[in-house]
């Protein structure tokens, strides 16, 4: 009998990674008609190369738009410092991109592709329009910055703790790679990613008690 049950088990399993299968070629089927139709809207307009991207139409910014997409609809959020019990804590699709370092743990707060989409159309329309560029609307690929730490007075270098250091360097590191799309990028962007946790927990420990100490 507990042979059957794990069969049956088996058996769903492989229902849901041919369901798996089917969404990915899905997927790669919409990706390419996305860039192919932005490559030809490209060829029919004299658009400035640096609107390109807040319109929606190169490759790297579509696929940008897909990876913080699938960042904000399977990443799941490591609680309690990392201690998380959860056995699906950290897990993301491949290539998930988290677009803002301060959304790291809140994928929620990831705003809908689908948005993002509209407000790029609305964009592409207004600038045939009016000539309006992109100065004023928010790029997709958004770089990632390291929060500021401060120091001991005005005009003094900038004092940090070893974690605070470590986590600059993390930062720095992700922002790097959060472009790189080949499968061993992505297995370096999850690293940064899952040791970012744990030195975040680290920094937020030592400002609690460094708030403690100062009150």
């Amino acid at each position: 009998m507990q042979i059957k049950a794990i069969e049956s088990k088996i058996a769903e399993r492989d229902k849901a990674m041919d369901d798996v299968a089917a969404a990915i070629k899905q997927l790669a089927t919409a990706a390419e008609r996305a860039i192919n139709l932005g490559r030809e809207i490209v060829g029919l307009w004299s658009w400035q190369p640096h609107d390109l991207p807040a319109a929606l139409l190169t490759p790297p910014s579509i696929m940008t738009a897909i990876s913080h997409e699938t960042y904000r609809c399977s990443y799941h959020p490591r609680r309690y410092g990392g201690m998380d019990t959860d056995p699906l804590a950290g897990f993301m699709l491949p290539g998930s991109k988290c677009p803002r370092l301060e959304w790291m743990e809140i994928p929620e707060r990831t705003r809908p592709m689908v948005d993002v989409v509209r407000d790029s159309s609305e964009f592409a329309r207004q600038f045939m329009r009016t000539g309006k560029g992109s100065a004023a609307v928010e790029p997709v690929q958004q770089q990632a910055v390291a929060p500021s730490v401060p120091g001991n007075g005005p005009g003094e270098p900038v004092q940090r703790t070893e974690a605070e250091q470590r986590l600059s360097d993390l930062l720095v590191q992700m922002s790097k790679l959060a472009e790189d799309v080949t499968p061993a990028g992505d297995q370096a962007y999850a690293a940064v990613v899952s040791e970012l946790a744990k030195v975040q927990a680290e920094v937020s420990a030592e400002q609690q008690v460094g708030g403690q100490h100062g009150g």
